[in-house]
């Protein structure tokens, strides 16, 4: 059973300033990197004002990368540094509250989770 549209984030219309929330964990870095601006300012723009938004983001310069073996798939990697990924997200009309790297933690890996909310 479906409960949203389906397929690209940034091909469906939704109604502006709907959302008391939004939670993106591991997926901005799935989509190239030229559009991680535009899918920041669509979030923004469903957010109420001061509205959180969680997203983990890269922390390295990494213009593309794939690998063919994940989990029987094909997948890509596209990623900003972790300051430039600041400066997308404030530049779309975010405070950044706090920042993490899931490393400092005992992870493998060493994405940044960054807490930001919507300005008003």
């Amino acid at each position: 059973m479906t409960t949203g549209p389906l397929g690209d984030f940034l091909d469906h219309n939704f109604h502006a300033e709907q959302f008391n929330a939004v939670i993106s964990l591991y997926t901005l870095f799935h989509i190239p990197r030229d559009k991680h601006a535009e899918a920041i300012f669509k979030i923004a723009s469903l957010l109420k004002p001061s509205s959180p938004l969680l997203i983990t983001v890269g922390t390295e310069d990494v213009r593309y990368k794939e690998r063919t073996g994940f989990c029987g798939s094909k997948m890509a990697w596209s990623y900003f540094d972790t300051q430039t990924n600041i400066d997308i997200i404030k530049n779309c009309g975010f405070t950044i509250v706090e920042i993490l790297n899931e490393k400092d933690y005992g992870s493998d890996e060493k994405h940044s989770w960054i807490l930001a909310t919507k300005n008003d």
